[in-house]
């Protein structure tokens, strides 16, 4: 998936990984809505269809005429653009259903926190990743999401929302997949976690926080973030409040939150030995429509 610097969304695939270093695809690029990317995503994935032939054969589909005094419907949201590059499709193996855009988009249920805290913590991860420990590649990625680095990051964690996608980023002449399986976050089946710690990512600085009220910031220093700071600061939360090894760190983004600070964070996670880690936008943060 392709999501350029101005917001436009593209789609190709590749029949090889090597070709998707050398940045040669087997398709034309194809400007989609995230609606459009969802589909074309789903449906290949759910009928096992080569991605070649998925993308060469989708035809997006018809904006909607707007109708003169209509009331905008709120039943959906229109696709938004995203800042990634390359697309390769894999097998989902995943029987549940669908959720709407609107309801990915609402942000998952409220958890009480099981600390003791006597009021409820809505949590905002829209997605949920686990490490891999694979590799160079995630097992069958339903799709690979290789973001600009300037990118807003929002958008980033909207497309992973869409597709269930790893994310992949170009170091030098290849590309390097990050160890994080998704999972949405709305299942009305599997509870979600009872405690997590929250992670938000802001210009010049990083907050942790488990609770109302308790909190640890961490500067970006010279523009770097100071990773076993992060390590250390995330184990003292878990020895204060008793989590287990398990429970996610789920990274907050702003609007003005970059692709690249984002992945910084992402990596920093992962050297520091975190299992879980949820995507998700700070609160009144939301994607672009797509034009």
């Amino acid at each position: 998936m392709f999501v350029d610097a101005d917001g436009t969304t593209h789609v190709a695939a590749a029949h090889r990984w090597r070709d998707l270093d050398a940045g040669i695809f087997a398709t034309d690029r194809k400007r989609l809505s995230r609606t459009d990317v969802q589909s074309l995503v789903s449906t290949a994935s759910a009928l096992g269809e080569d991605p070649v032939n998925a993308v060469r054969s989708f035809e997006p589909q018809p904006a909607p005429r707007k109708r003169t005094g209509a009331t905008p419907s709120s039943s959906g949201v229109d696709g938004d653009p995203l800042h990634l590059e390359d697309g390769i499709q894999g097998r989902r193996d995943d029987p549940r259903p669908t959720p709407t855009d609107a309801q990915r988009l609402a942000g998952p249920r409220g958890v009480v926190a099981s600390d003791g805290d006597a009021a409820e913590r809505k949590r905002h991860a829209w997605v949920t990743g686990e490490i891999a420990d694979t590799g160079r590649h995630v097992p069958s990625p339903p799709a690979l999401v290789i973001a600009d680095p300037r990118a807003p990051a929002i958008e980033l964690v909207a497309m992973v929302m869409m597709t269930e996608g790893a994310i992949g980023v170009r170091q030098g002449n290849a590309v390097q997949v990050l160890r994080l399986q998704f999972k949405p976050e709305h299942d009305d089946v599997i509870p979600g976690p009872p405690a997590w710690i929250e992670l938000q990512v802001r210009p010049d600085r990083l907050v942790a926080t488990f609770a109302p009220g308790v909190s640890e910031e961490l500067a970006w220093q010279g523009g770097a973030l100071d990773h076993r700071r992060l390590a250390r600061v995330l184990a003292t939360i878990r020895r204060a409040r008793d989590l287990d090894a398990h429970a996610p760190v789920d990274v907050l983004v702003g609007a003005d939150t970059s692709t690249q600070r984002l992945v910084d964070v992402l990596v920093a996670l992962d050297q520091a030995g975190e299992h879980m880690i949820g995507l998700g936008a700070m609160s009144g943060v939301k994607p672009r429509s797509s034009p």
